[in-house]
């Protein structure tokens, strides 16, 4: 029979545990230069068959004294199972990248890459962000505030342009409101095509 643990060792024990879980995530996030990183980052990330988003270059962004930040880049890596920092950081190093820190919450630290929630902040364009590995990123950081704010325009858009035909709304999302085409290719036609043919009897008089 093995002799049961004393206090010491039971307290030893957890603080071995929380220092493990304190270096193991799912979902990383570190930055790149331009000037440091290698010419081929590109291809390095792309070869790993890992999950990655890389933010626009951030090179508006200034500290709390206005001064001009370095230009640079947030790159994201997304997991499906935890990963010591270790590990990660073996791919942080690869594009000569900083000390890799975990992210609490993916869709927010996604959103961060164009300052989505920070209006304060320099504004990019989500159009810029590069994923590799299949990354869903634009589904990720449109939260239902988004779809609901994206389908208000779309009806404004309706009325304005005085529209009855989904056919023309998805001609004019798809070659000038690339998120609307998105948005409605993944579904919420129904409320929209309700929408036009009440607007067809309203332009008929019915």
């Amino acid at each position: 029979m093995p002799k049961p643990r004393t206090q010491k060792q039971k307290e030893q024990q957890q603080k071995a545990d929380a220092k493990r879980a304190g270096k193991r995530a799912r979902n990383w996030m570190f930055i790149m230069y331009p000037d440091s990183a290698p010419p081929n980052w590109r291809d390095i990330l792309s070869d790993l068959h890992v999950q990655i988003a890389v933010s626009p270059l951030h090179d508006k962004d200034v500290n709390a004294t206005g001064e001009p930040k370095k230009a640079h880049w947030h790159v994201v890596l997304a997991y499906d199972t935890v990963k010591k920092q270790e590990q990660v950081q073996e791919i942080a190093d690869m594009v000569n990248g900083t000390e890799v820190r975990k992210i609490q919450s993916l869709s927010g630290m996604l959103r961060y890459l164009t300052h989505m929630d920070n209006p304060e902040k320099a504004q990019y364009s989500a159009k810029d962000i590069i994923s590799f590995g299949g990354l869903d990123v634009q589904n990720i950081i449109i939260t239902c505030a988004d779809k609901v704010l994206m389908l208000e325009q779309i009806m404004d858009w309706i009325d304005e342009n005085r529209c009855t035909k989904f056919t023309e709304l998805m001609r004019y999302a798809r070659t000038c409101k690339r998120e609307w085409f998105e948005m409605l290719c993944q579904g919420y036609t129904l409320v929209i095509t309700a929408y036009l043919k009440d607007v067809y009897r309203e332009q008929k008089g019915e």
